[in-house]
């Protein structure tokens, strides 16, 4: 998944050092590693640019995942909008925070590798919440809703092929930022240029005949954002959200995802669980 990663800007450093922390691996240094060490859940955080966030969404989405980057978890953010150049679906942020060693374990080490494991697991731990932190940030503030289309099943299903189903975790969390308007040539939500009520049953059928329809590992999905306009004087008809919902509950059902909450627009969580 190398060839994915980016670093741009002023993030290259933070998340050039993320990476290599989560790459190297603290334990990779010591004779022998302890068992049971690996990632105990993993957190996917899919960021659809053409939704119309504001700063007070961006910030409660970063309030969101405030709690991950702890020992044992596993993150990664992407973004996608429109299939066109330089909006390709992109990975823009992996890594993993490996769990502290049992009491045991540590008392066998020399002291030089007791202390050389804990400052490098500390260190490790920083940088992955602060690589995590900048990149989702990025991703954020680079949204824009005027980009002209939107293809939200293509691009879910390739974001799901290279993230979700190459990670062996426990527990994978995703949480998906969209407004939920597919607006491509598999089908569109709208009409006039107005969001319109999606039959669920026939765009389900249009997204299997396609074969975009993604495997996600029995993962545990939050969706932020369904139904989001792009101003403060839009409004979108109850019926219309109501058929969101139905229609991307139906969706990740049928890909094999357990829905825990979709958000139209607010999930009403303060903090992922």
């Amino acid at each position: 998944m190398g060839g994915w990663k980016t670093c741009a800007g002023a993030l290259a450093l933070c998340l050039a050092l993320a990476s290599a922390a989560a790459q190297a691996g603290c334990y990779d240094r010591l004779p022998q590693v302890p068992e049971g060490v690996g990632i105990d859940r993993a957190l996917y955080v899919l960021v659809d640019q053409t939704t119309p966030l504001d700063d007070a969404l961006k910030g409660r989405i970063m309030a969101l995942v405030d709690d991950w980057g702890r020992r044992g978890d596993h993150v990664e953010v992407a973004r996608f909008s429109a299939n066109l150049r330089g909006r390709y679906p992109e990975l823009v942020f992996e890594g993993s925070v490996e769990p502290l060693p049992d009491e045991a374990f540590l008392y066998n080490l020399r002291h030089r590798d007791k202390r050389e494991l804990l400052t490098c697991l500390e260190d490790q731990a920083r940088q992955i919440r602060e690589g995590f932190r900048a990149a989702l940030r990025e991703v954020l503030d680079g949204s824009d809703y005027k980009i002209p289309k939107t293809d939200l099943f293509y691009s879910l299903k390739l974001l799901s092929e290279q993230m979700i189903q190459v990670q062996d975790a426990p527990e994978r969390i995703v949480l998906l930022v969209t407004d939920g308007f597919e607006n491509s040539a598999v089908t569109s939500f709208y009409r006039r240029g107005k969001p319109r009520l999606p039959d669920a049953r026939k765009a389900l059928a249009q997204v299997r005949r396609a074969g975009l329809l993604p495997n996600w590992k029995g993962s545990r999905i939050y969706v932020y954002g369904l139904g989001l306009m792009p101003d403060r004087k839009s409004y979108l008809k109850p019926q219309v959200a109501m058929g969101l919902r139905a229609f991307w509950e139906r969706y990740f059902v049928a890909g094999n995802g357990d829905v825990a909450v979709l958000g139209t627009p607010e999930l009403f969580l303060k903090r992922l669980p």
